[in-house]
């Protein structure tokens, strides 16, 4: 018990599971165990994993308060997962609708897309827009050939 809770402290979470399933197969009913083995799933953001270890340390140890406080923070954080997911997909989403409507609008000016010349560094925000007059608006690169 005392190995887990020291390699939770040090951020040893994997470490921390095995010495607690190795400790629950000696002495299952024991509440530290099972609150020390949640809580190190907690920091990995596992939480569905987090929230069967409560709900199988509330089943040996039905009265813990701890557990029960933990099982409903891996339920609010479950839920505020799914919202997080939810609005980045929609976010994707809104931003395909923007592409398409570009895309749709080259074609209609009988402008062809071709294959990519330069490849760009990933931390350049590249974005081509229409603006309310239908108006395309890109980033232009000026590649020199003495340059580099």
């Amino acid at each position: 018990m005392g190995r887990a809770k020291l390699n939770l402290l040090i951020a040893q979470f994997g470490k921390c599971k095995e010495d607690c399933l190795e400790a629950l197969k000696i002495k299952p009913e024991d509440e530290q165990m099972w609150l020390v083995l949640a809580r190190s799933r907690y920091f990995l953001e596992k939480y569905t994993e987090g929230l069967k270890y409560c709900n199988q340390g509330l089943e040996k140890c039905p009265h813990s308060r701890k557990l029960m406080a933990l099982k409903m923070t891996y339920e609010q954080s479950i839920e505020n997962e799914k919202q997080y997911v939810k609005e980045v997909s929609t976010l994707q989403s809104i931003k395909e609708d923007k592409r398409m409507e570009v895309y749709r609008n080259l074609r209609g000016k009988k402008v062809k897309i071709g294959k990519r010349v330069h490849h760009l560094p990933e931390s350049l925000e590249l974005q081509i827009s229409l603006d309310e007059d239908g108006k395309l608006h890109f980033p232009v690169l000026l590649l020199y050939d003495e340059f580099m």
